[in-house]
């Protein structure tokens, strides 16, 4: 056989292949049970991992075998515990989210949070002495209660005289299960100055959707008056406190990758979100998708597209979803029936009482 060496040199193939770097360490984690999501390995106590990512799933010495000649140590610190795969939530609002968990929640099901457990208020009856014994509790007469959960399929009609009827001179929002929907009492449409005046003043698409007399706004009477409602909903402190909730939430919940199909284009909005989302030290990867509708409403052809191209410099770490900007738009007109009051009836007729808060049940 003819020599291997490199004429001159004396450095041989057998040479070179020892020179390359050995296969990367892995990690044998054990487990009482891991709970693989593979049909094909449905009985599972160890899992092989490099790095952050995930080799083998298998039985023990099933994967400890397809190691084969890789450097590997055994960790056993679950080994009593059960290891599944992480959750992924497609469809999370953090900013809302944030806004919303940090209220007084009197909701349809229990919310287990980090900061408590919110037990549910499951009727009329239920609800109403819950929200009684909140402004109650209020110290301070001046103090605005703010609220979120109530849903009219179960917690009966609530408008601003029964508002009034628990406090006349203490203003109290109710915030919609939906999201999309906001009834105040007297006093918060005085302390937000939502007038008459102001009111009938609206787009005749909002005034539609409103009702001054019954201090009932919701779809685009809804996002009418939110310049008006977001001073008092959005404080820094509240929104700082609602994402640090919000991360706790997701990460107790078993969520690894969450994303965010279309939020306000607001920077400093987003700067807030990255420190508190993004950083290297927190447990999940969260994605953004550029919001299609907004976009659509600023800008019209290759300048909305250049214009979302210009939103994908904002995230951090993971941060805007990384993918062709023409297709990462989302379009509100492609998910939703055009009309606002056909988009509302949709969303009632497929159920979809969970807008607003995720796709993570509470509890889980």
């Amino acid at each position: 056989m003819a020599s291997l060496a490199r004429a001159g040199t004396g450095f041989s193939l057998q040479d070179f292949a020892d020179s390359l770097p050995l296969l990367p360490q892995a990690t044998l984690y054990t487990a009482r049970k891991v709970i693989s999501m593979d049909a094909a390995s449905p009985v599972a106590d160890a899992v092989a991992v490099v790095g952050d990512r995930v080799l083998f799933v298998g039985p023990r010495a099933e994967v400890a075998a397809r190691l084969g000649d890789q450097p590997f140590t055994q960790d056993d610190r679950f080994e009593g515990k059960v290891i599944l795969a992480g959750m992924i939530d497609q469809h999370v609002h953090p900013v809302l989210a944030a806004l919303t968990m940090t209220l007084e929640i009197i909701a349809i099901e229990d919310w287990v949070l980090p900061t408590g457990t919110a037990k549910a208020a499951l009727n009329a009856e239920d609800y109403m002495a819950r929200l009684t014994a909140a402004e109650a509790a209020l110290q301070d007469p001046a103090e605005p209660l703010i609220t979120w959960g109530y849903h009219h399929y179960f917690h009966g009609l609530v408008r601003r005289a029964q508002l009034e009827a628990i406090s006349a001179a203490r203003p109290i929002v109710v915030w919609h299960r939906s999201a999309h929907e906001v009834i105040l009492n007297s006093a918060a449409l005085t302390l937000l100055g939502i007038t008459a005046d102001l009111v009938a003043a609206l787009p005749a698409a909002a005034l539609a959707q409103t009702s001054f007399e019954d201090g009932y706004f919701y779809e685009t009477g809804f996002f009418a008056i939110m310049p008006k409602l977001a001073p008092l909903l959005a404080t820094p402190e509240r929104l700082t406190a609602g994402l640090e909730l919000t991360r706790d939430y997701l990460h107790r919940s078993g969520v690894t990758v969450a994303c965010e199909p279309g939020g306000v284009l607001s920077r400093p909005l987003q700067e807030v979100q990255n420190k508190i989302l993004g950083g290297s030290d927190v447990p999940f990867r969260m994605h953004y998708i550029p919001d299609g509708k907004s976009l659509a409403a600023l800008y019209a052809g290759p300048e909305m597209i250049a214009q979302t191209e210009a939103l994908m410099s904002w995230g951090a770490r993971a941060g805007v979803v990384p993918a062709d900007a023409g297709q990462a738009v989302r379009r509100w007109r492609d998910l939703q029936p055009a009309d606002a009051d056909a988009r509302r009836l949709h969303r009632r007729a497929q159920g979809r009482m969970d807008h607003g808060t995720g796709g993570v049940r509470p509890g889980v």
